[in-house]
C-alpha cells in the first residue's frame, strides 16, 4: 500500500530543494556583481604563519580594517618584529606576537590559554601556515611527510578545536583556510603538499556542514590561490615564464583578495578568477587530456629547480 503522506512529503521536499537550488544560483549571480562587505572593526584575529610574506601582508591589511591581531609563528624574531612594526605604525597596540609551534599540541594549548586570558577569545582564525618538503615522492622521508601534514592539516584541527567552542557559544566567528590550487589537482614534486592542502580544504567543507547543522552564525572561507611570488615555491620553473591569465601572482594582490573574501563571507575563493573556468573544464576533460597540457607546459618538472622554503612555516 502506497503511503500517500510520505509521497506528498517527498514531493514537497523535491520542489523545495529545486526552488532553493535555483534561488542560490540566482543569488550567486547577484553576488558576483555586488556583495556587501562586513565591518571587521574589533575582530580578534588569530593568524598562523604570520612572519611569512603572505602572513605579514595579511596582518597589515587586517589591522587597517580595525582588527586586533594575535600572531603565531615558529620564527620568534620575525613575528615579534612584525608586531612591533604594526604597533609602531598605528601608535597603539594592535598586534600581539607569540612564538608557537603549531604542531606541538601542548605548546598550542599553553600559548592559546595565555591569549584567551590576556587578550580575549579570537573571533576569527586564519590557518595560513604551510610547508612543503620540495622533494619528489621517492625522495620523501617519513619525517618530511609527517611534518607537512602536521603543519598543513593537523594544526587546523588543533586550533579549530581550541577556538571554535567559544565562537559557537557567542554565535559569532569566522574560520579561514589558506589552501592552494594544488589541493584540487596536484603535480609531481608536491606529493606531500598537494594532498595535505586537499585534506585541509575537505576538512573545511565538513566543518562548515557541521556548523550549518548546528544553525550557528560561524563563517568558513577556503582560499585556493595559484602560485604566489613568495619564497615557498621560489625557483619553480615551468616552460614559459608567462602564461596568459596564469602568471605567478603578486602577494599584495592575493592578500587584498583574501581580505575582501573574508569581508564578503565568501565560502570559496579561487585566485585568479580564470581558475573557476579552468576547474570546470578540468572536470569534464579526460585525465589524459590535461596530462598533455601539463607535459606541454613542463609543469611536472617545475620542482626540479625549486630553491624555496623547506620545513619552515610560510
Amino acid at each position: 500500500m502506497v503511503d500517500m503522506k510520505a509521497c506528498v512529503e517527498v514531493t514537497s521536499d523535491v520542489f523545495l530543494m529545486l526552488f532553493t537550488a535555483v534561488y542560490e544560483v540566482l543569488k550567486s549571480w547577484v553576488k558576483f556583481f555586488y556583495t556587501p562587505r562586513k565591518d571587521l572593526t574589533g575582530e580578534v584575529v588569530l593568524l598562523t604563519g604570520a612572519a611569512g610574506h603572505i602572513g605579514s601582508l595579511l596582518a597589515e591589511k587586517l589591522v587597517r580594517k580595525g582588527c586586533i591581531l594575535v600572531l603565531y609563528d615558529i620564527d620568534e624574531k620575525n613575528v615579534h618584529e612584525l608586531a612591533n612594526s604594526l604597533n609602531s605604525n598605528n601608535k597603539k597596540t594592535v598586534a600581539y606576537a607569540y612564538k608557537c609551534d603549531i604542531t606541538n599540541h601542548n605548546e598550542v594549548e599553553s600559548v592559546s590559554n595565555h591569549v584567551i586570558n590576556n587578550i580575549g577569545h579570537p573571533t576569527m582564525l586564519i590557518n595560513n601556515a604551510g610547508v612543503v618538503a620540495g622533494k619528489y615522492f621517492t625522495e620523501l622521508t617519513s619525517a618530511d611527510i609527517s611534518r607537512t601534514f602536521e603543519v598543513n592539516v593537523i594544526s587546523h584541527y588543533t586550533l579549530v578545536k581550541t577556538f571554535l567552542p567559544h565562537m559557537l557559544e557567542q554565535n559569532h566567528g569566522h574560520i579561514v583556510c589558506v589552501s592552494s590550487i594544488l589541493a584540487l589537482d596536484s603535480l609531481s614534486g608536491v606529493s606531500d603538499y598537494g594532498p595535505s592542502k586537499a585534506a585541509a580544504s575537505v576538512f573545511m567543507r565538513a566543518l562548515r556542514q557541521e556548523i550549518r547543522l548546528l544553525g550557528k552564525n560561524i563563517h568558513c572561507t577556503s582560499i585556493f590561490p595559484y602560485q604566489i611570488h613568495t619564497d615557498m615555491f621560489k625557483g619553480c620553473a615551468a616552460r614559459f615564464s608567462y602564461v596568459p591569465f596564469l602568471n605567478v601572482l603578486d602577494p599584495d594582490y592575493v592578500t587584498t583578495k583574501m581580505v575582501d573574501a573574508i569581508q564578503k563571507n565568501q565560502i570559496v575563493l579561487y585566485i585568479p578568477r580564470i581558475l573557476y573556468a579552468a576547474i570546470a573544464v578540468m572536470n569534464v576533460l579526460p585525465v589524459c587530456a590535461y596530462d598533455a597540457l601539463y607535459d606541454f607546459l613542463h609543469t611536472n618538472t617545475a620542482m626540479r629547480t625549486w630553491v624555496g622554503k623547506g620545513k619552515k612555516e610560510e
